[in-house]
């Protein structure tokens, strides 16, 4: 039956979408509830822009980081994006070595259900998971913004800026599939993503202080996402559809091993 993976898969993950989704609106509202106590510190402008370049390098530039659309991409879409990029490394582990550790992989592999299939219907809940999570977080963010006057945000830019999150979070989501694809161990896959995503990010970081790092920008997802500047400048349509390129390569290669390697069922 076409989509009876994608459903169970759902299914069965509907305790740790809803988990997230509440851990990472109650983070997202804890974000914006701070911004008014911030902004009202004294000396806190002074004190950002003294603080050592590589600080700045995660945060962004320090005279928007008090502004409500600089606070809101270096602070919110910055933090958060690590945070939800974990989300998608662990969902992404437990899709096929996840499956096999639990000794699961056997039964779905009787169904007549290609191998193709089950790689495309496992990544679509995925999505499908993510997008509730970040439509639950979204929720928080609105109410929480609705009692937050001083912090006056774009909601067509905020959208776009969650839509534009959901598209990092999604290519690394495809790069752990392709590594749960490729590897028995949920463990393996979890934690060469793991890996990536620190390095990634500290790269993102490190990169703007020296021309010795430059090249790396073009290989890293951050780059392409502009979290500290997304609320200032808007998403990059370029930045865009690199991330949409790679996360679709990243599934065509999980489907591509998965139909040639072992199951350990």
């Amino acid at each position: 039956m076409p989509g009876a993976v994608f459903i169970k898969t759902l299914k069965d993950a509907r305790r740790g979408i809803i988990g997230w989704g509440i851990v990472m609106a109650m983070l997202a509202a804890y974000i914006i509830l701070l911004y008014p106590f911030l902004n009202e510190m004294e000396g806190i402008q002074q004190m950002l822009e003294n603080l050592p370049p590589i600080f700045q390098g995660f945060l962004g530039e320090a005279k928007d980081m008090l502004t409500p659309n600089g606070y809101l991409s270096s602070y919110f879409f910055n933090y958060v994006s690590v945070i939800l990029v974990a989300y998608g490394i662990i969902a992404g582990a437990s899709a096929v070595a996840g499956e096999e550790k639990r000794g699961t992989m056997d039964l779905l592999m009787s169904a007549p259900v290609p191998r193709w299939r089950v790689i495309l219907e496992k990544f679509a809940a995925f999505v499908a998971g993510l997008a509730l999570v970040v439509a639950i977080m979204s929720v928080a963010v609105l109410g929480a913004l609705a009692v937050t006057p001083t912090l006056s945000a774009s909601i067509d830019r905020l959208i776009l800026g969650m839509l534009n999150l959901m598209l990092l979070v999604i290519s690394f989501g495809a790069l752990t599939f392709l590594l749960s694809a490729a590897l028995p161990s949920r463990f393996s896959a979890g934690q060469l993503a793991a890996v990536v995503l620190i390095a990634a990010y500290m790269l993102s970081a490190f990169a703007p202080m020296t021309d010795a790092l430059d090249a790396t920008q073009y290989i890293n997802p951050f780059y392409y996402y502009g979290g500290t500047r997304v609320m200032l400048d808007g998403i990059q349509a370029v930045g865009v559809l690199v991330l949409v390129v790679v996360s679709a390569v990243f599934l065509a290669l999980s489907v591509f091993s998965f139909e040639r390697r072992d199951l350990s069922v």
